[in-house]
């Protein structure tokens, strides 16, 4: 039975999503930040403005706009090179992937901390998905990209997991503890905080919950794993209480 998220009522999904976006950037004390799939690249250009060195990536550079605060790089985003940057965003692009270049770009990752804003298939979206199946051990649908200019770039069809088998995913991958943004953005999209096992929270946002911590795996990373959930859990509760 799928459990019905809650939904941002009212406002539009860009404030929202600008709003989730600044609040997880908050859990880090800045650095250097990659943006995937940057697309009109105004997420890029909010992390520069609060103070981070943001590279934006997108094999389509036409809606790149011009802005010397960051630095703007037409490339497909499966060739980056993703080792130099501290914390990962990827938005409205996970679902644009097949699970093959999903892997491929979470255990390129590193074990970094991954902002992902992404649709899945939780049985609520209004979008044409294929019937459910398992493709290399993860559930989902697949979805047929319309070949527009916000679509996928080098493949046809995308990949969209359930949330069970996301959280499998970016578990086998190194990402042991999810944080998602509450309410959601739409029925089937929110975005997915993906962190490692030594995580350690500063300066916590407002709206985020723990909907995975490892269940599986050697005991000393399900062990880490709690403790990164507990922390962020105490720091969410401080945060609230202000």
């Amino acid at each position: 039975m799928t459990t019905k998220p809650r939904v941002e009522q009212g406002g539009g999904v860009l404030p929202r999503r600008f709003e989730i976006f600044d609040q997880m950037l908050a859990l880090f004390p800045g650095g250097r930040l990659i943006d995937l799939g940057a697309g009109h690249g105004m997420f890029a250009q909010r992390a520069a403005k609060a103070g981070w060195v943001v590279t934006a990536v997108d094999a389509r550079p036409d809606r790149f706009p011009k802005d010397s605060s960051v630095k703007w790089l037409t490339q497909d985003v499966r060739l980056v090179d993703l080792s130099p940057y501290d914390v990962i965003a990827c938005l409205g692009l996970f679902y644009h992937l097949t699970p093959e270049d999903q892997v491929s770009l979470l255990r390129r990752a590193g074990g970094k901390p991954i902002i992902i804003d992404t649709h899945v298939d939780n049985g609520l979206s209004t979008h044409p998905l294929s019937e459910r199946m398992v493709v290399h051990g993860y559930e989902g649908s697949w979805y047929r990209e319309p070949g527009e200019l916000t679509s996928s770039w080098g493949n046809r069809r995308s990949f969209w997991p359930t949330p069970e088998s996301l959280y499998q995913m970016l578990r086998e991958c190194g990402y042991p503890v999810v944080v998602s943004a509450q309410p959601w953005v739409k029925p089937d999209r929110t975005f997915f905080l993906a962190l490692p096992a030594n995580f350690v929270p500063s300066r916590p946002g407002l709206g985020f919950t723990v909907t995975h911590a490892a269940e599986r795996g050697t005991r000393q990373v399900v062990r880490r794993a709690r403790r990164v959930a507990r922390r962020v859990k105490r720091a969410l509760a401080r945060a609230r209480n202000r």
